[in-house]
């Protein structure tokens, strides 16, 4: 299986991923920015696809004023 990766993404360095066991934002990058080895259909892909960024899109204002929090605190640890 490696040497079929390697000929299909024409590069020794990738990474497999597990994306069901993996956390949402690394699912959603990995839809954004990586190649699909393998699909079982083409309506199972997208079904999963629209799934996670739409769970990602849901999430993304909790992260966002999480992230704020923690650079508030840092601002006031720090100065």
């Amino acid at each position: 299986i490696w040497e079929a990766v390697f000929d299909y993404l024409g590069s020794e360095r990738f990474d497999l991923v597990n994306l069901r066991s993996a956390p949402l934002w690394l699912q959603f990058e990995i839809i954004r920015t990586g190649k699909v080895i393998y699909r079982k259909s083409v309506d199972v892909e997208n079904d999963y696809e629209l799934r996670v960024v739409k769970m990602y899109q849901d999430r993304e204002p909790v992260r966002r004023r999480q992230h704020e929090i923690f650079g508030e605190r840092l601002r006031t640890r720090w100065s």
